[in-house]
């Protein structure tokens, strides 16, 4: 069968070969959620600890992905490790708790990087955003939709769970 999809002289080719990427990478800043398990992941470890692990792996595109939180500062120490070894991008993202048919589930949003100044707003927008009480601090799809159209930035979602959706518990 032959490929029929051609591009269009205006679309730009982000990825051109094999690309493996980490988008699920927690700091200090999920401390409250992961505990010791995240207490040496801070800025002064990016380099020693987690980029020798990223390149171990030939990992070439990373995002650190805290919940419900985001640390500009964070990112610009992990932006500033791009092309050392493989790490050849890093962008910004979070994992957010959503409620999603009152159950908790995480989405992991990752956002595009193109706007600077953007980017650069995001921290205080997520610290701004109103939980639902109700829903154990999860966003509501009211309050999630709300909170990335004021962010402002093109962005992918991955959403995963650890239990199924249909579990009771």
């Amino acid at each position: 069968m032959e490929d029929t999809y051609s591009a269009s002289p205006r679309e730009e080719k982000i990825v051109t070969s094999q690309c493996k990427i980490d988008l699920h990478i927690h700091s200090i800043a999920s401390f409250s959620v992961d505990g010791d398990i995240v207490k040496n992941n801070t800025e002064q470890n990016l380099s020693k600890i987690l980029l020798p692990a990223l390149n171990k792996e030939s990992i070439n595109l990373a995002a650190i992905t805290d919940h419900n939180t985001f640390s500009y500062s964070m990112y610009c120490a992990f932006k500033k490790l791009e092309n050392k070894g493989s790490l050849k991008k890093v962008l910004p993202g979070i994992e957010f708790d959503l409620d999603f048919l009152g159950k908790d589930i995480h989405a992991i949003f990752v956002f595009d990087d193109s706007n600077e100044l953007l980017v650069s707003q995001i921290e205080s927008k997520v610290n701004k955003s109103e939980k639902d009480s109700k829903s154990h601090n999860c966003l509501s799809r009211g309050a999630i939709s709300a909170l990335v159209d004021s962010i402002g930035i093109n962005f992918v979602v991955i959403v995963h769970q650890k239990t199924s959706i249909e579990n009771s518990d």
